[in-house]
């Protein structure tokens, strides 16, 4: 896997088509991973309350599991958007069964069946997954940064507040998936893969290399 530099100050987030999480769920992602966050500038916009939150890539090398289960639909979230979302906001401003739907923005939030705080920020048109040229364009909406403006939707549902250490936005690969949309999970990570990743803080740059000793025993690469 080649190493990729993100300096560029106008550069989108780079996405590399092999970003993977291992699926299983109970409170939070069973293995989730932190992405970047930038805003129009380019710079990080992730510091709250005092302190800077640690954003980090970690690419496994490997394919996953599918994780929606479709009956082998791989158009299934795209439905659920284009087809009751979109249609139920713009015809009578009620975003159901999605949580909120922004057309002008370009995205919408959907509650996921799996788990009791795990939600997924969609394009409303279609974007097949991490691999499409779209994501590149400058006309293009930063779908990270609007999903981590989400994560408010976690404590909302939970009914206290969530701090932002324990938010995580994850995606599954081009082989990992079983849905040919887009969708970045807003959920929460666990504190043993997060004290990990903070504890490799002085050794994460805006390089791709690899993660020393891996992550839970899997081959893996990151950078913030």
């Amino acid at each position: 896997m080649a190493v990729r530099s993100t300096k560029s100050a106008n550069a989108k987030p780079f996405i590399n088509p092999v970003t993977y999480y291992v699926t299983g769920f109970f409170l939070c992602h069973n293995f989730a991973l932190l992405f970047p966050v930038y805003g129009s500038q380019g710079t990080h916009i992730m510091k709250k309350t005092g302190y800077f939150l640690l954003a980090v890539i970690v690419i496994v090398a490997a394919a996953g599991v599918g994780y929606w289960k479709f009956s082998g639909n791989p158009d299934a979230l795209r439905e659920i958007v284009l087809e009751q979302c979109l249609p139920d906001q713009l015809q009578h401003q009620n975003p159901a069964p999605c949580a909120e739907v922004k057309p002008r923005a370009g995205y919408v939030v959907f509650k996921d069946r799996h788990g009791p705080l795990q939600y997924l920020l969609m394009p409303t048109y279609r974007i097949n997954g991490t691999e499409s040229p779209l994501l590149l364009e400058p006309a293009t909406p930063n779908f990270f940064w609007l999903a981590w403006q989400a994560r408010g939707y976690m404590s909302k549902k939970y009914g206290h507040d969530i701090p932002d250490s324990a938010v995580s936005l994850a995606i599954n690969s081009r082989l990992g998936r079983s849905q040919d949309h887009l969708h970045i999970h807003i959920s929460c990570i666990r504190p043993d893969v997060r004290e990990q990743l903070d504890n490799d803080l002085t050794r994460i740059s805006t390089r791709w290399l690899p993660l020393p000793g891996g992550l839970m025993g899997m081959n893996t690469w990151r950078a913030g």
